[in-house]
């Protein structure tokens, strides 16, 4: 089998094959383990509320827009597939009713 036609793992050899390769970057030496670090926690969560800006005007409309014509478009397709059932029932009924008669 070429490295193009690898077989598919499951989730189980997946997990193995990581912690095969950790062991062995930790066996090298190569494997750098973070302990806690609370300055860090805190500069990073510092960088993350400064990089974060509350959406303005026009980004909070055009989201509830975008949301009110996804409803819109799922309460059309509802009413579609309700009026095509309808449809459907009539005509089945209508096609039982002249089969009967027909008879």
């Amino acid at each position: 089998m070429s490295e193009n036609e690898k077989k598919v793992q499951t989730t189980e050899e997946k997990m193995k094959e990581l912690f095969d390769l950790m062991d062995a970057k930790a066996a090298a030496g190569e494997l750098v383990e973070v302990e806690d670090d609370e300055k860090f926690d805190e500069e990073f969560k510092k960088e993350m509320e400064e990089a974060m800006t509350p959406m303005s005007a026009s980004e909070v409309a055009g989201i509830e827009y975008s949301m009110m014509m996804n409803q819109y478009e799922a309460m059309l397709a509802d009413w579609e597939r309700r009026e095509a059932e309808e449809k459907a029932a009539e005509a089945a009924a209508k096609k039982a009713e002249q089969e009967d008669k027909g008879e």
